[in-house]
């Protein structure tokens, strides 16, 4: 390939990017014009704008930090995949399944979709209150059991994959991500003071040992990538 013909390439890609960048970016602030949003308050840096500490909030967006690394070297490794055979597309896939699921616990931790999503749907106005149970505990309970059948249906359908992997660590960091939820859904339940201390805590351990496991299985998916042949890793 000549450098000419390089160059065209680059730049094509280079408009493509910042196009679907910028088309998003449009599509945002419409939504946000149709429903009486101010444009500032989607730019506007949220400590500068409540007036409140930077270090506010530092371990959730540690954790957010951390999902976005995970969801980012999942699909970069699966990018970088490149099989001709039926075993290879199945580790590509389990990779790219994985930085999906790593996505949506990105947008759910970073704009609290498990607390919201019942308000932003309308719901808590179309189905009768729950004598004993706010609407939000029971809302949030149902997104919780949905990400719950979810990660269940993902262990179920890759398990091939995972007996190859370190499972160990995958099973602390789903431990420590029950046990945030569980944290959270009781305190709430029960008005514990100070429950989301603990759930914070847990739930960064949680997203570190997810980041963990899977910066280890992204480097096993690509030896076998290499070597056509799942190998378990040497951590030490």
């Amino acid at each position: 390939m000549t450098q000419l013909t390089s160059n065209k390439r680059l730049k094509k890609i280079l408009l493509q990017f910042y196009g679907l960048a910028f088309v998003t970016i449009a599509a945002i602030m419409a939504i946000a014009k149709f429903n009486n949003i101010k444009i500032s308050l989607l730019v506007d840096d949220p400590a500068a704008f409540a007036d409140y500490p930077s270090y506010v909030g530092l371990l959730s967006m540690i954790g957010i930090l951390i999902l976005g690394a995970t969801a980012a070297i999942c699909f970069f490794s699966a990018f970088l995949f490149k099989s001709t055979n039926a075993k290879g597309h199945r580790w590509q896939r389990f990779i790219l399944v994985s930085g999906l699921l790593s996505l949506v616990f990105v947008c759910d931790d970073l704009w609290l979709i498990h607390e919201n999503y019942a308000m932003w749907l309308g719901l808590e106005k179309l189905l009768p209150p729950i004598p004993g149970i706010g609407m939000e505990d029971f809302f949030e309970g149902i997104v919780f059991g949905l990400y719950g059948m979810a990660i269940a249906a993902y262990l179920y359908y890759f398990r091939d994959i995972f007996k190859h992997t370190q499972m160990l660590a995958l099973i602390a960091a789903i431990g420590c991500l029950a046990l945030s939820a569980t944290i959270d859904i009781l305190g709430e339940q029960f008005a514990i003071r100070h429950h989301h201390i603990p759930e914070e805590i847990f739930k960064l351990l949680g997203f570190t040992g997810w980041l963990f496991y899977f910066c280890l299985t992204c480097r096993q998916a690509l030896m076998v990538n290499s070597y056509t042949h799942p190998k378990g890793i040497n951590t030490h």
